[in-house]
């Protein structure tokens, strides 16, 4: 077992996290830092995919067009959310990938906060 397993967890759980350890994690990004945090994490076999910038850049579109949340809301990481699953998606589309890969994909945005005088509280969107 994984020396970054937690042994009270469920078998399942164990052979499950075992298997993503052990096995082919493909990173989609081309961020060598993102991949040596896999390594580091104990990822045995991590290969790291450039995702071209056009299929982030339409995703901030979407983005710009939805409007204003508050601090508090949920959706306010629905964008960095989105970004990864594109490069995610982008990856299993154009590449070969083995079928007991773990495809992953990590995007944070900065968050823009200005104050909204109607509803007397701050808002705030993620926006590079």
């Amino acid at each position: 077992m994984s020396e970054y397993l937690n042994p009270e967890v469920s078998p399942e759980v164990q052979d499950t996290l075992e298997r993503w350890y052990n096995g082919p994690v493909v990173l989609a990004s081309g961020s060598s830092y993102r991949r040596q945090q896999l390594i580091d994490m104990g990822f045995k076999h991590v290969t790291a995919l450039s995702v071209p910038d056009p299929t982030e850049h339409h995703v901030h579109a979407w983005w710009e067009k939805r409007p204003f949340g508050t601090f508090f809301d949920s959706r306010k990481t629905d964008g960095a959310v989105a970004v990864a699953y594109a490069k995610v998606q982008y990856i299993l589309e154009t590449q070969d990938i083995p079928p007991d890969a773990l495809v992953c994909a990590f995007d944070t945005m900065p968050m823009r906060f200005r104050y909204n005088e109607p509803h007397a509280g701050w808002d705030v969107r993620e926006k590079l």
